[in-house]
């Protein structure tokens, strides 16, 4: 699983979190460590259907979108 439109911080993020990776564990997968946080920039680049690493490759969203594609390849 890779989280979208995730902060991490709030405690109902956190208790999603435990839920996912318990049903990660039922079905022999796994949730990624990377996760991508949403910001306007997201929407901003969906409005002029761009991908947001084109749109604006310093974002947070794009930085993490980079941070998983290092993990998935890493096989980390």
């Amino acid at each position: 699983f890779l989280l979208c439109k995730f902060g991490g911080r709030a405690n109902a993020d956190k208790n999603v979190l435990f839920s996912l990776y318990e049903v990660a564990e039922k079905l022999n997968t796994r949730i990624f460590e990377s996760y991508i946080r949403e910001t306007s920039k997201v929407r901003e680049a969906e409005l002029k259907r761009m991908a947001v690493v084109n749109y604006a490759p310093n974002c947070p969203a794009a930085k993490d979108y980079q941070s998983f594609v290092d993990e998935f390849l890493g096989g980390k």
